[in-house]
């Protein structure tokens, strides 16, 4: 495991069933074969949130955590806020970060 390799925007790609894969199949088109969308253990073993948060400015990144499928909604993920740290699933349509 390389750790934290950068961001990709999805957009409202998590509303698809097959959002997990997409996100999957996105790292790996932009960083390279074996990227992946982050675990929430992988986020944290990164523990430099500034630096994944930063990237983008963005003020939430979405973490495939036992993400829950929810009919009329999309998937509901674990998710880190860059502004307290703190942990939700209100953060659907954020830049997913990419792990390698």
């Amino acid at each position: 495991l390389r750790g934290y390799l950068g961001t990709i925007n999805v957009g409202n790609l998590y509303q698809s069933r097959d959002a997990p894969a997409q996100h999957n199949q996105l790292c790996a088109t932009q960083y390279g074969a074996g990227a992946h969308q982050c675990t929430r253990a992988e986020a944290e073993a990164v523990n430099d949130w500034p630096r994944i948060c930063g990237d983008g400015n963005n003020s939430h990144v979405i973490v495939n955590d036992q993400a829950r499928w929810n009919d009329g909604y999309g998937y509901l993920y674990m998710c880190r806020s860059c502004g307290n740290g703190s942990w939700g699933n209100i953060c659907n349509g954020q830049p997913v970060p990419c792990c390698g």
